[in-house]
């Protein structure tokens, strides 16, 4: 049975999710943040001498928020709640990566192509009139409508699910305004609001990172509650046949 989907019912779901188990959450938070802190200021001191350094603390931010991500998805859907997990990689955290930059080159290489052949006066550098700006804040609010919809991929990866572009895309019609502001929309905010806060000095970084990690945990949390009762919650009940079979395997 399909499950019913408002920003406002997700939101609720998340901010239980996150109650039930603040002790877990509580310390993901630490841990990733002391990981982050660590890496950013590191790289703040350094990577102003070394390209290489700055270029590998991106890698690794990388892959401390794509850990996070894949182990808030997990906690939320599979129940699991093993903080071991933080340091081991397998094929999961491949799968995940490997669907980030296929959705987004996808997305960000159509959305440069189509500006540089469609207005070919602004990739050379000319200034865009109004028509421009507007026809390019469609094309932008386009594409993160797309990104918002093909996001669910990532919570399906992250806990074993068999995921395609056309199953995400099936699953999400007619849910589009709901998926743009809680995927898009609110974190937007929220990176603005952050964006104002002081950026030099030790407190300041370890203040930034502390919030960001707890807005990226209550964000991606987001992502699963979608995830859940748009596709998880619709996966048809297994036929009594298969429910025969499955008790001989077992």
């Amino acid at each position: 049975m399909d499950k019913k989907f408002t920003s406002g019912l997700v939101f609720n779901d998340t901010l239980q999710s996150i109650v039930e188990n603040y002790k877990y959450f509580s310390l993901l938070a630490i841990i990733f943040t002391s990981l982050t802190f660590v890496v950013s200021l590191i790289s703040t001191y350094i990577s102003d001498d070394s390209i290489f350094i700055a270029f590998l603390a991106v890698i690794i931010l990388v892959m401390i928020f794509v850990k996070l991500a894949i182990m808030i998805h997990q906690s939320i859907l599979l129940k699991e709640f093993n903080l071991g997990n933080i340091f081991s990689w397998s094929a999961i955290e491949l799968k995940f990566i490997a669907w980030g930059v296929a959705i987004y080159s996808l997305v960000g290489g159509s959305l440069g192509v189509f500006l540089a052949f469609i207005f070919p006066q602004y990739s050379e550098g000319n200034e865009p009139n109004a028509m421009m700006i507007i026809l390019m804040l469609v094309l932008f609010i386009m594409a993160a409508i797309i990104i918002s919809r093909l996001s669910l991929i990532f919570p399906g990866v992250a806990v074993g699910d068999k995921m395609s572009m056309s199953r995400v895309w099936k699953a999400t019609k007619g849910k589009v305004g709901s998926l743009f502001f809680l995927v898009v929309g609110f974190p937007f905010i929220t990176n603005k609001i952050l964006g104002k806060f002081p950026e030099d000095g030790e407190l300041w970084i370890l203040l930034n990172t502390v919030i960001s990690v707890f807005l990226i945990i209550f964000e991606v949390g987001i992502v699963s509650h979608c995830y859940h009762r748009l596709i998880e919650s619709t996966e048809p009940e297994p036929s009594e046949e298969q429910r025969e079979n499955i008790e001989q395997v077992l």
